[in-house]
C-alpha cells in the first residue's frame, strides 16, 4: 500500500466506526478507513462485529495486517491474543446483519429466516466477544445457560437478561435447532420486530 510522506508516523484509531449505521454506510466506512490507512503508519480498528474487522482485513495487504482479540482468561485476568476473523466469522454469512435492518426497515424477508438470523448473529457475536467463555459449537441457548451459571463473575453477564429472553422467543420456533418443526402462521410480525431490534442493538449493528 502506497504510503503518504506527509502522514509519516501518524496513528489513528477507529473505534466502532460504524455504530448505528446502515449496511451502505458500513461498506463506505471499510472504504474510507483503507483510504486513511494509505496516508498513515498505522491504523487501529476496534469492534465487536468479527463480520465487519473481516471486511477490512480482506482489504488490507497481508503482509501488514494482524488481528487481535481480547479474551477473558478468568483468573489470569484478560489477555491479547490473536484471533482467526475467518473462524469468528463462521456460521454467519456476511449479510445477516444487512438483511435484519432490511426487515426492520421495510419488513421484507421470511419471518423463519429472520428468526434463524438472530440467533447466529447472536452467538457468532458472544463467540467474538468472549472467546474464551464460549465453545465453537456451543448454540443460543447453551450459552445463556453458562452464562447463568458463570454468575455475577461471567464476561457476558450483562448481556444474560437480553440473551434470555431473546432465545426464549426463538427457540419456540426454533426446536432442536430444526427450522422444519417452526410454525410462521403463528408468528407476530410486530413481536419479532421488537426483538429483532433488541438483537441488532446487542451487536451495536441498529440503524439510527
Amino acid at each position: 500500500m502506497e504510503r503518504d510522506p506527509a502522514a509519516a508516523g501518524k496513528l489513528v484509531v477507529f473505534d466502532d466506526p460504524f455504530n448505528s449505521q446502515d449496511a451502505f454506510r458500513r461498506r463506505q466506512t471499510v472504504h474510507e478507513i483503507m483510504k486513511v490507512a494509505g496516508k498513515c503508519t498505522q491504523v487501529i480498528v476496534l469492534s465487536h462485529d468479527a463480520t465487519f474487522l473481516k471486511q477490512v482485513w480482506d482489504k488490507s495487504p497481508a503482509a501488514e495486517r494482524v488481528a487481535l482479540t481480547i479474551a477473558d482468561h478468568r483468573a489470569q485476568g484478560s489477555k491479547i491474543m490473536p484471533v482467526d476473523l475467518e473462524h469468528a466469522c463462521r456460521g454467519r454469512t456476511a449479510t445477516d446483519i444487512d438483511d435484519l435492518q432490511t426487515y426492520l426497515t421495510t419488513g421484507a424477508g421470511g419471518l423463519l429466516d429472520i428468526i434463524r438470523k438472530m440467533r447466529v448473529v447472536l452467538e457468532t457475536h458472544c463467540r467474538t466477544t468472549y472467546p474464551g467463555s464460549f465453545l465453537a459449537n456451543d448454540w443460543l441457548g447453551d450459552m445463556v445457560r453458562k452464562t447463568r451459571e458463570g454468575g455475577a463473575v461471567h464476561p457476558a453477564q450483562a448481556l444474560y437478561d437480553e440473551l434470555d429472553q431473546i432465545n426464549g422467543y426463538t427457540s419456540q420456533y426454533h426446536h432442536g435447532e430444526n427450522m422444519a418443526d417452526a410454525t410462521p402462521d403463528q408468528i407476530d410480525p410486530t413481536e419479532l420486530t421488537g426483538f429483532a431490534r433488541r438483537t441488532l442493538r446487542i451487536v451495536n449493528a441498529l440503524q439510527a
